[in-house]
């Protein structure tokens, strides 16, 4: 796990911690990392519905594609295919 958040840093990414495991103290690089930011806690079922919503607003539109980059894709897909028939 150590790697991915390293990578993950190195690439400048988000990290949205979650936390699964009730009362879980997170410590070593994991506490470094989640220290300094907000988690979502997920550790209790009657909770979830509520703190799906706060991630699904957290996530907001990153890793959406505009309809632009669809409509490129799409393209580049269909000439792909044209090509390999």
């Amino acid at each position: 796990m150590y790697l991915e958040a390293e990578y993950t840093f190195q690439l400048h990414k988000d990290i949205i911690p979650l936390m699964m495991e009730n009362k879980y103290k997170p410590d070593g690089w994991l506490g470094f990392i989640v220290g300094s930011k907000f988690w979502i806690d997920f550790s209790e079922k009657h909770k979830l519905d509520t703190n799906a919503d706060k991630l699904v607003r957290e996530l907001g539109n990153r890793g959406k594609r505009t309809v632009q980059e669809t409509i490129v894709q799409g393209i580049k897909t269909s000439r792909l295919m044209r090509f390999c028939e």
